[in-house]
């Protein structure tokens, strides 16, 4: 994913962009029936949120970490 947000300067994918990979490679994406994709933060569903890793407030997640 480095590789491909570096080369075109963006930070979401979608029609008309191409993924590319460290090997010599590449794919363009011709059709997203989303509008666009996050490729930093990924996929998530309120739902299987909440079913992988609790019902929580941010706040409540965040603050025993060290």
């Amino acid at each position: 994913m480095p590789d491909t947000l570096k080369a075109q300067h963006i930070a979401r994918l979608t029609k008309g962009y191409v993924l590319y990979s460290d090997m010599p490679h590449s794919v363009s994406i011709i059709e997203d029936t989303v509008g666009w994709h996050d490729p930093i933060g990924g996929a998530s569903k309120r739902g299987t949120g909440g079913q992988q890793f609790g019902t929580a407030r941010y706040q409540e997640f965040r603050n025993d970490l060290s």
